[in-house]
């Protein structure tokens, strides 16, 4: 064959076999001997000189058993329902304000969150302490639970758990923190005393407009001046019924009156003229007198004689009228038919007035009513919004008064260490260390050192058998192969694959 090589052998059997692991060890054992010997005193130097490591353990407990106080304006916020079951975010959250600053500066210097002016080598102090604590102390969930873990090594047992008993006291405030932010009772409590007072004063604008208008409410007011309107609009229709009625009376009456003789005769006497008799007789005398007088003086024809002549024949002719003429003398009463109708026609014209002034006096009350009707419409938007703006007010107050009240449960239950968390396990004090651990640590450290060992002594023989190889691929030009095998490592896979030819 093409590969084969005088003596009848082939190229790749005439490569340096790769050396069994009892010859390697033997042959490198100063090497083998001085690792194990270097890792057996590290792991004495580690279990004999290093610090006992004392280590606290806590457990704590994350529940649902309390919801925190919402700050909300929603009057049902406090209604809602309890979440009974712990996600993990809750667990997560717990973990991390453990392992806080916050919480850890208060540790390791109690005191340092309240003071806020710190000299620079007294904060460069702190953080080291803070970085020294963050190293030791170990915070774990545990897994498919709702327990954290909680751990601190250090090199004295007191001094572990009274860390732990300080992180536990710092953890539990900062979450009474965290469950209620501090002055939410007293900003509820204020926030009330504001509202109280606007509703008072809210109150008293209400009542002064109510005592201004003399009403309660607009409802009552407006249906007792519409009940007042209906009755005076019912008196007025009576009233023109009654006016109608008394003028239909008062006509009849006024015909009546009219007809009816105001007086009677009661008694009637013929008197004669008696005294105009004796006058005339008088006259009469006189007058023939004279006449005879003038006769002695002119004759009957004179013109004075006839004019007494005449005169006396006048007289005579009155004296004649006087004694025909008579005088009737009649005697009359007022007339009781009419005495009664006019006291009717008087009677009915007094109620006439008063059923006219009556009837205006309630038109003047109608236009009254209906004004204040009208005007009530103005007043009952400003009513209802001095009402609103009272009932509002008076909610806000409530609302804060609860608030206030939910506020301070909250503050007492925090007080009484009612939270989310329970302890299941407070620190513990042990006297057993947890590192070194002798016999642990030494079978660890043996193991490692055999391991150690074992690696060194593999890699510097393969080292020298991959050297080896390369050498003797070299001494055989004609097989250029051979050479890169044996610089890919000399694998005996490859070897056995060109044995197969």
């Amino acid at each position: 064959m093409a590969n084969m090589l005088p003596g009848g052998q082939t190229a790749i059997q005439r490569l340096p076999p790769k050396p069994k692991p009892i010859e390697t060890l033997r042959q490198h054992k100063l090497l083998f001997g001085s690792i194990l010997c270097a890792g057996l005193l590290l792991t004495a130097a580690y279990v004999g000189l290093s610090h006992k490591k004392y280590e606290s353990d806590m457990s704590l407990m994350v529940q649902n058993s309390r919801k925190n106080m919402v700050i909300s304006s929603d009057p049902t916020a406090a209604s809602q329902p309890i979440p009974t079951q712990v996600a993990e975010e809750d667990v997560n959250s717990a973990v991390e304000v453990l392992g806080s600053s916050d919480v850890l500066d208060d540790v390791v210097d109690p005191g340092w969150t309240q003071s806020n002016t710190h000299s620079k080598q007294a904060e460069m102090d702190h953080e080291g302490k803070v970085s020294t604590f963050r190293k030791r102390l170990v915070v774990s969930p545990v897994r498919k639970s709702h327990v954290i873990d909680v751990s601190y090594v250090t090199t004295d047992p007191h001094q572990a758990t009274l860390q732990l008993n300080r992180l536990l006291d710092v953890f539990m405030t900062k979450q009474k923190a965290l469950s209620q932010p501090t002055g939410v009772a007293k900003f509820f409590e204020d926030e009330a005393e504001r509202y109280k007072s606007q509703w008072s004063e809210a109150q008293q604008k209400l009542a002064d407009f109510q005592e201004k208008h003399k009403f309660v409410t607009v409802t009552d007011k407006e249906t007792d001046i519409s009940k007042a309107l209906a009755d005076a609009m019912t008196l007025q229709r009576s009233a023109d019924a009654e006016i109608s009625e008394v003028q239909h009376r008062l006509g009849v009456v006024n015909a009546q009156l009219r007809s009816v003789p105001q007086r009677q005769n009661t008694t009637e006497r013929i008197v004669p003229a008696s005294g105009s008799l004796d006058q005339v007789n008088i006259l009469l005398a006189q007058l023939n007198l004279r006449r005879a007088q003038l006769l002695t003086q002119y004759q009957p024809t004179d013109r004075m004689v006839q004019q007494v002549d005449t005169q006396i024949a006048e007289a005579q002719a009155e004296l004649t009228r006087l004694q025909t003429n008579t005088t009737t003398e009649h005697t009359s009463s007022v007339n009781p038919t009419w005495q009664v109708v006019d006291q009717n026609y008087a009677s009915e014209t007094a109620h006439l007035r008063a059923v006219t002034g009556r009837r205006d006096a309630l038109v003047a009350q109608i236009n009254d009513l209906q004004n204040q009707l009208n005007s009530l419409v103005q007043d009952e938007l400003e009513f209802k919004t001095l009402q609103q703006n009272a009932s509002t007010l008076n909610t806000n107050y409530q609302l804060y008064i609860q608030k206030r009240d939910s506020a301070r449960m909250s503050a007492a239950m925090d007080n009484s260490g009612l939270l989310n968390f329970g302890v299941v396990q407070y620190p513990t004090f042990s006297l057993s260390p947890v590192r070194p651990r002798p016999l642990i640590d030494s079978l660890l450290g043996i193991m490692t050192s055999l391991f150690l060992a074992s690696m060194a002594v593999y890699f510097v023989s393969s080292r020298k058998h991959e050297a080896a190889l390369e050498a003797a691929a070299a001494s055989e030009p004609d097989f250029p192969y051979l050479e890169a095998v044996a610089k890919m490592g000399a694998l005996d896979t490859e070897f056995q694959r060109y044995r197969a030819y």
